[in-house]
């Protein structure tokens, strides 16, 4: 859950192509944490999410915070459709 390559693969069934897979990283220092984690956040903005989280509660991986997150992801999702 940390390097976000969850939350990046969930984005990527909403919207494949907002997702610049050149920009995230693999996640082995916390500086790369945190790149994603922004990143992510940004993305789910870019595809109309309503987020309450910043990228410090991905990094903790905050539980609430983190289920809030693909709450709005589903919520985005089913609403496409």
């Amino acid at each position: 859950m940390k390097t976000c390559l969850f939350f990046f693969h969930l984005l990527a069934t909403i919207n494949s192509e907002i997702i610049d897979w050149s920009l995230i990283t693999e996640g082995k220092t916390k500086e790369e944490l945190k790149d994603n984690a922004m990143y992510v956040i940004t993305l789910a903005r870019k595809v109309g999410a309503l987020l309450f989280i910043v990228w410090e509660d991905i990094m903790e991986i905050k539980p609430k915070m983190v289920m809030t997150f693909i709450a709005s992801m589903k919520e985005i999702a089913t609403k496409k459709k």
